[in-house]
């Protein structure tokens, strides 16, 4: 009897362990990052994140409106990493200083791109 109730626990520790696994590993990280720095849980560090994954937000948003109507794009993994490998790729050749930008470009504070 003893070792049902052992199987038994055992099984729904999995189980639960299968359905909240994501939730247990992030609150866990953010716990560690929390105790191990002093501004992991700064408003500046937090929007930060947020600025950073916008990307990655909008184009599952918009992925997500697809998939709901019915139809399926699989090309926007691909999109995605094609920009992230012509942007690292443009930033290594050109460089990234935003200074750059002087008055003589035809961009130069027309608004347009």
């Amino acid at each position: 009897m003893k070792t049902e109730d052992t199987a038994s626990f055992y099984q729904r520790l999995i189980t639960v362990a299968k359905k909240y696994a994501i939730p247990i590993v992030l609150l866990a990280l953010a716990l560690f990052f929390s105790l191990k720095t002093n501004t992991f849980f700064t408003l500046y560090n937090i929007r930060n994140i947020f600025i950073q994954s916008s990307f990655t937000i909008i184009a599952g948003v918009g992925l997500a409106f697809v998939m709901i109507s019915g139809g399926i794009d699989l090309s926007m993994g691909y999109m995605m990493s094609l920009i992230g490998i012509i942007t690292g790729l443009s930033i290594t050749q050109f460089g990234s200083d935003s200074s750059r930008c002087r008055g003589d470009s035809p961009w130069h504070n027309t608004g347009t791109l």
